[in-house]
């Protein structure tokens, strides 16, 4: 839900032309984009990083939420609130695997930084991925 006009419209639409699919939004910076889309149809949502009244607002929704994380103490505040599953930005794979490791509850999907090369080194905290409802 970037600064753009008519995403919300645009979510709106596929939501209704494509009953089938999980329609989804992501880049949640606030409440209030939250708010738009879910009005529009956003059947979970991904943000990029997380502030703690963000991830209220998220989790009082009943949604399946990606909250956004970079560092062991975002990742500690999101497992406090229920969650294990989230969005690694940007992902530093040796860093993702380095800090993944003393907190193997912890599930991670890495956007931002990958390549097939990162990949092809094998990352075990990567293993199962899914979004996930508190």
């Amino acid at each position: 839900m970037r600064e753009r006009r008519n995403e919300g419209h645009l979510l709106t639409l596929i939501a209704e032309e494509v009953p089938d699919i999980l329609v989804g939004a992501g880049t949640i910076l606030t409440p209030a984009q939250t708010d738009q889309a879910v009005a529009a149809g956003a059947q979970f949502l991904v943000g990029p990083g997380m502030t703690p009244a963000l991830l209220q607002h998220l989790l009082s929704l009943n949604l399946p939420v990606l909250p956004g994380v970079a560092t062991v103490g975002e990742i500690m505040a999101v497992l406090e609130n229920g969650l294990n599953a989230m969005k690694f930005f940007p992902a530093g794979l040796s860093y993702l695997a380095a800090i993944g490791a003393p907190i193997p509850h912890a599930q991670f999907c890495p956007t931002g930084g990958v390549s097939l090369v990162g990949l092809s080194a094998g990352i075990p905290c990567v293993a199962e991925r899914r979004l996930c409802r508190r």
